[in-house]
């Protein structure tokens, strides 16, 4: 409270140094203009590069077919080429490695700028500042989000079997089973995090822009709005997208059960086939087995539920989590607004978005109504298990188990909003009896 009360009371920035603070900012945006100059070139050529070993790649496979015919000038000239085009492609990526690391000087520069502009603008009261300091934050609290999943898809998925293909159980198919390593993991997440990147970048472009005076107060506030739109969007699609990726595991799981007692029955089938028992001795013995294996089916449910429970709970922590920013967002607007303005205007955008993202019944892009309400909608993860599995229908988990199908998972319970996710642990224990007791 003390170093609150400190902050409200220290002046706002004098004219000189409102001046020192635009010199820093325009500054800034020299380097970041250069440094984007520079991350394109070094774009450009590890594009090229990439060609260029594809195109070896090529003259290489030819010159072994050459080879093999017994043309071997022809093979050595197809080598030769090959080989000045993989020259030249190190020669791109070294280029590119130094332009990239050119570029990152030149954007730690602009930050240290923009960091001295920062401590003279962070007492300023003016819509600008305040809208400049609260974008920062959503990009930050957006990054923050997307790695909090990937840690937690580290943790739960990395080295462990997945299956990406659904609904195989009945058949064999053991070449879709795969470990899932930690790169598997980064290029599910790379696109987002790129994605965030530059919008954190943008972040500095466009206040450093609006300090030199291009654009308008009113221009800068809608940059301000598409831009933490923009963030929003991003966030959530990583969440709805990559949420359901963690189901391989699950998928994986019931896979390898119903392989494993599938051909169980088979063996037990064929053999009484050959058997001379009598038939309600047959039967009687199918139907033993099939009750140990429906015992076999309800343990692994009794540890999957639970599992896909937690990952239920920490998307309903998502989503409070992101109501409230853009709820925040919606009330900086309204404390701007002086009336009939770009504030007021804004403000009503972020309602909608609210409505549009965040509740049961719009089904928008990226919304929480498309992820678990919408058909065919990404939350569920369907189990082999059905009617025929009487322990199915005790519904043990109500808050994850469908009504008229118990063996279908669902996530439609992280709308509830009266009930605490915070039970036995919190969020990342599936264990806990949270939503529904």
């Amino acid at each position: 409270m003390a170093i609150l009360c400190c902050l409200v009371c220290l002046p706002t920035p004098s004219p000189a140094q409102e001046s020192l603070a635009k010199t820093y900012r325009e500054q800034a945006l020299a380097f970041r203009k250069e440094a984007e100059k520079l991350r394109a070139e070094a774009s450009k050529l590890r594009y090229d590069a990439g060609v260029e070993r594809d195109q070896a790649k090529g003259l290489r496979e030819q010159s072994n077919a050459s080879q093999q015919k017994g043309d071997r000038d022809a093979a050595a000239q197809l080598r030769s080429k090959a080989q000045a085009l993989e020259d030249d492609a190190a020669t791109k990526e070294d280029d590119a490695t130094t332009k990239t690391r050119q570029c990152g000087n030149l954007e730690a520069t602009a930050g240290e700028k923009e960091w001295n502009a920062r401590r003279i603008e962070e007492t300023s009261k003016a819509a600008c500042d305040q809208l400049y300091r609260r974008e920062r934050e959503v990009v930050q609290s957006a990054i923050q989000s997307l790695d909090s999943l990937k840690q937690h898809q580290k943790a739960t998925r990395v080295g462990r079997e997945t299956m990406s293909v659904r609904w195989l159980f009945s058949h064999v198919h053991d070449e879709e089973l795969k470990i899932l390593s930690e790169s598997d993991l980064n290029d599910l997440f790379i696109n987002y995090e790129t994605k965030l990147a530059e919008l954190e970048r943008q972040v500095e472009i466009d206040r450093d822009t609006y300090a030199t005076g291009s654009r308008s107060e009113k221009d800068f506030a809608w940059d301000v709005f598409d831009l933490e739109k923009d963030v929003v969007n991003t966030i959530m699609n990583a969440e709805f997208t990559l949420v359901p990726k963690g189901y391989d595991t699950f998928e994986a799981t019931c896979y390898k059960i119903e392989r494993k007692l599938n051909a169980e029955l088979a063996a037990a089938e064929e053999q009484l086939r050959h058997s001379n028992i009598p038939e309600a001795d047959k039967e009687a013995l199918l139907k033993a087995l099939k009750d140990r294996q429906s015992e076999d089916r309800r343990k692994v449910f009794m540890e999957l539920a639970p599992k896909y429970r937690s990952e239920k709970n920490r998307v309903a922590f998502f989503r409070r989590e992101w109501m409230a920013i853009v709820t925040e967002l919606h009330d900086l607007e309204v404390q701007l607004s002086k009336g009939d303005d770009v504030h007021r205007s804004i403000a009503s955008e972020w309602t909608s978005l609210f409505a549009n993202h965040f509740t049961a019944e719009r089904v928008a892009a990226n919304s929480v109504a498309m992820f678990a309400f919408g058909t065919g909608s990404m939350d569920r993860f369907i189990t082999p298990w059905g009617s025929e599995c009487a322990w199915l229908n005790a519904k043990l988990f109500p808050d994850i188990q469908e009504a008229d199908a118990p063996g279908v998972l669902r996530m439609q319970s992280i709308v509830d909003n009266s009930k605490s996710l915070f039970v036995q642990g919190g969020k990342y224990d599936g264990a806990a009896k949270t939503i529904h007791p």
